[in-house]
């Protein structure tokens, strides 16, 4: 068995799938794409290759996206000083993709 097969023993194929993505993305091509009409082509720099991803998994990936940027900036001024106003940019092409709270934690959180 491959570790990502046991890891989708442990935390469930659609949890593993998620993980995967996350570490797998190609954020300087893939995170430019949020909110235009090439949202849906994933961009994996693991295998260096672009494919489509579902509506579904692109939700899944911006709630992740934000939850994470946004523990990040809501600990460390530095990294809030730094990447806020480019984080901002991206989490407001994220409206409709992101849940309301989560979107309502980026306004309170960066502003």
């Amino acid at each position: 068995m491959d570790g990502r097969a046991g890891i989708a023993e442990v935390i469930g194929a659609e949890a593993e799938e998620l993980a995967y993505l996350y570490g797998a993305c190609n954020r300087k091509v893939f995170y430019p794409r949020i909110g235009t009409d090439a949202q849906l082509m994933f961009a994996n720099r693991f295998t260096n290759s672009e494919y489509a991803i579902t509506s579904g998994e692109l939700t899944r990936m911006c709630e992740l996206i934000l939850a994470n940027e946004l523990e990040i900036a809501s600990n460390s001024t530095e990294f809030k000083a730094k990447y806020g106003a480019a984080l901002s940019g991206l989490f407001e092409r994220m409206s409709g993709l992101v849940s309301p709270a989560g979107f309502q934690a980026f306004r309170n959180i960066l502003g």
